[in-house]
């Protein structure tokens, strides 16, 4: 499909995930899609017999995406590209727990099976399996949310990371005016 999203590895891998947690209900919601990988998805999922376990919403208003993600248990991104994961950050804000590609953006904020997993964005069977251990332990996928919504709010609090840029700002001004 040439998506960079990679969407095409978790639609596979649906089958698989509902074998080994059969209570799984996907949801994906997108800031645009193109028509091609859309249709691809629907065909697919049709193909698998798993439509009805599959909701495709497409674009979400930003100041909605949070009830979204407070009501997943799982949050994932395949993506074969992304400089800043924000939309991963958002979810693990909101206790989401991340299943992520090994992107470098990425690893700068999950540790591998201890706030979140990291898999390789092709292999459909490692995704699978990794979804549905999040899903067939919650203990573990609470204690992982914790952390997260930690990290969040020590490292990527708006209010607190512009008064540090600002303050850096300064910093570098008043160097630069000292003669």
């Amino acid at each position: 499909l040439g998506d960079p999203c990679n969407i095409e590895t978790l639609v596979r891998a649906i089958p698989e995930v509902l074998r080994q947690a059969g209570q799984a209900r996907f949801l994906f919601t997108w800031n645009y899609a193109q028509p091609k990988v859309l249709q691809w998805i629907r065909n697919e999922l049709e193909r698998q017999g798993t439509e009805d376990k599959v909701r495709l919403v497409g674009h979400v208003p930003h100041e909605e995406l949070a009830a979204y993600y407070q009501a997943a248990d799982v949050f994932v991104s395949l993506a074969t590209w992304d400089s800043g994961p924000i939309s991963m950050v958002e979810a693990m804000a909101c206790g989401a727990v991340p299943v992520m590609g090994t992107l470098p953006s990425v690893r700068e904020w999950i540790e591998d099976g201890v706030n979140g997993y990291l898999v390789s964005q092709k292999d459909v069977a490692q995704v699978a399996a990794t979804i549905a251990r999040v899903l067939q332990h919650p203990d573990t996928a609470r204690e992982m949310a914790c952390r997260n919504r930690q990290a969040v709010q020590e490292r990527a609090d708006f209010n607190e990371r512009m008064a540090f840029m600002e303050q850096r700002y300064r910093d570098l001004s008043q160097k630069r005016l000292q003669c």
